[in-house]
């Protein structure tokens, strides 16, 4: 920001002493809350910045000549959650913009997170869903199937007839196996069944 756009009395977002910084404007749009301080701008008076954390002491922040152009910034006052104020110079560099603005884009990222998060849970959900009711499905088949098939190949089969649903896999399929000799007996009794009709 410059400093003919702040005023005093006005809460700004500025970056903390830990946070490096380019000389240039700071984008709003990436600024994350751990990096932020809440902070009202005391005086628009020039003060020795050094980068410290800030102090309760507002007599350990120099003044500088208003004609200083190197190490200087302004003062600020920083309230704590424990409602403890703090002052704290800082550049001008390194002031995002007004607090309530830098807020409302936290606001607004958040919920576009929210929402994201929540179209995914609901694509997740509708995939679990799906992948229950085939297993469901396969469990229900588990019962009857290979009964039906010894029924279709005349009361015999040469081993078991397995039904699987991948259960840690993305999958959304059961699968059946059965032996080699069953299964040509079905394509046989198949292939009899169509000469039958034709």
């Amino acid at each position: 920001m410059k400093l003919s756009e702040l005023e005093v009395g006005v809460e700004y977002a500025i970056l903390n002493s830990f946070t490096y910084t380019k000389r240039n404007a700071v984008d709003l749009n990436n600024v994350q809350k751990h990096n932020i301080y809440k902070a009202k701008l005391v005086s628009k008076d020039k003060y020795y910045w050094k980068d410290t954390r800030p102090s309760k002491e507002e007599a350990d922040f120099s003044p500088a000549p208003k004609k200083e152009v190197k190490g200087v910034g302004l003062l600020f006052t920083i309230t704590d959650d424990n409602g403890e104020t703090f002052y704290y110079v800082t550049r001008v560099a390194s002031i995002v913009a007004r607090f309530d603005i830098v807020q409302g884009v936290w606001n607004a990222r958040e919920a576009e997170e929210k929402r994201l998060r929540a179209e995914q849970e609901a694509q997740e959900a509708i995939v679990r869903a799906k992948k229950k009711q085939i297993q469901e499905h396969a469990e229900r088949a588990k019962l009857t199937m290979p009964n039906t098939i010894k029924s279709l190949l005349g009361g015999k089969l040469f081993d078991d007839v397995n039904i699987e649903v991948p259960y840690y896999s993305d999958s959304s399929h059961a699968r059946v196996s059965i032996t080699l000799r069953d299964m040509e007996r079905l394509i046989e009794l198949v292939y009899d069944k169509k000469e039958e009709v034709a």
